[in-house]
């Protein structure tokens, strides 16, 4: 689903998301999925090896995966991706802006920092449940989510799933999510017979209601899904200033503060 600008937000009302042509943009997401991988290349990590010349970054990150052992490499790098430049000149680009304002997001802010999720073939630890992503900000219905593959995305690598109307109802009750690393899941289970299977393309993004109901697939593939969520709370009517995220030390400046401690005690 495709369109103008001013045609999308009956459509987002109506279906709770809407899918867009990112080609369109001045910063595409597959733009963005080429710098990333350049990026990281022309860092010369001791660790990548310096053959490695996959364009976009699902490819250099699923040949990564495939040489690395316990998740050495992407496991750092799913912490070091995000803070790319790149990645924030493509959220806050004039195209993507202006497509908020259209959906009725006028001020938005970033309710999470951005996220680039690395899905291993077969690994279930980070599989995601049922959710609605306004249980992780709390902010208004009028807030937002935007996910993007940042490669060729397969039936078998797990396409997004949602449930549809879920939108409708508002904030639903939750529970804490005991089976993996999500935190939270309904308290009633989905009624799994209404799911819709929604592929999005290389190229395109889709945003959707914080209320949505979605998960994703099952990454059944021998290739890593590799993918971009952004976040965007709407601020405009806010009864006062708040933010739903801050910022925290990685595991490496962690690990390095233990270590100087025990060396200068």
């Amino acid at each position: 689903m495709t369109g103008k600008v001013g045609d999308l937000r009956s459509r987002f009302d109506d279906d709770g998301y809407i899918i867009v042509d990112s080609e369109v943009f001045r910063i595409s997401t597959r733009d963005l999925s080429v710098q990333l991988a350049d990026f990281v290349r022309a860092c010369n990590f001791a660790c990548i090896d310096r053959d490695l010349d996959q364009r976009y970054l699902s490819d250099f990150i699923s040949e990564i995966a495939r040489r690395e052992e316990s998740n050495a490499i992407t496991s750092p790098l799913y912490q070091l991706l995000p803070t790319v430049p790149a990645v924030y000149a493509f959220a806050t680009q004039d195209d993507l802006l202006r497509i908020l304002a259209g959906i009725g997001v006028a001020q938005p802010t970033l309710g999470t920092s951005p996220l680039i999720r690395i899905d291993r073939p077969r690994e279930k630890k980070y599989q995601t449940p049922w959710h609605q992503d306004i249980w992780y900000s709390f902010s208004s219905e009028a807030s937002v989510v935007i996910w993007m593959p940042l490669g060729e995305v397969t039936a078998a690598q797990g396409h997004l799933v949602v449930l549809p109307d879920s939108h409708r109802n508002g904030t639903l009750p939750f529970k804490v999510y005991e089976e993996g690393h999500e935190p939270y899941t309904p308290r009633e289970a989905p009624d799994e017979s209404r799911r819709q299977t929604v592929p999005v393309k290389f190229g395109e993004i889709i945003i959707f209601k914080q209320t949505l109901l979605h998960k994703s697939g099952d990454n059944l593939s021998d290739r890593c899904r590799v993918s971009m969520q952004l976040r965007y709370n709407e601020m405009k009517d806010q009864k006062q200033p708040f933010a739903t995220f801050v910022a925290k030390y990685s595991d490496h400046v962690v690990e390095q503060q233990k270590r100087y401690l025990a060396t200068n005690d």
